[in-house]
């Protein structure tokens, strides 16, 4: 898998991860509630996946730069 360029605002990106990070502080204040450890981390893994779905969903993605396979590039460095 080639890593994609993205390109996003830092305001859109401040925008998800604060309302992440609320999100999980208001999980770790529950699991003080709970005390259900396994709750609490699959709460935090569904947060982090929809960081990372928002993020690709709201960021100008460039494909990545895949090499014609007929010609081989060496580095002589």
């Amino acid at each position: 898998m080639s890593d994609e360029v993205l390109e996003i605002s830092r305001e859109k990106l401040f925008d998800l991860l604060s309302k992440s990070f609320t999100a999980i502080t208001d999980e770790a204040i529950d699991l003080m509630k709970r005390q259900d450890k396994e709750h609490f981390v699959k709460r935090v893994e569904t947060i982090i996946d929809d960081l990372n779905h928002d993020i690709l969903e709201k960021s100008k993605r460039e494909k990545p730069f895949v090499p014609s396979k007929d010609r081989v590039e060496v580095s002589w460095e």
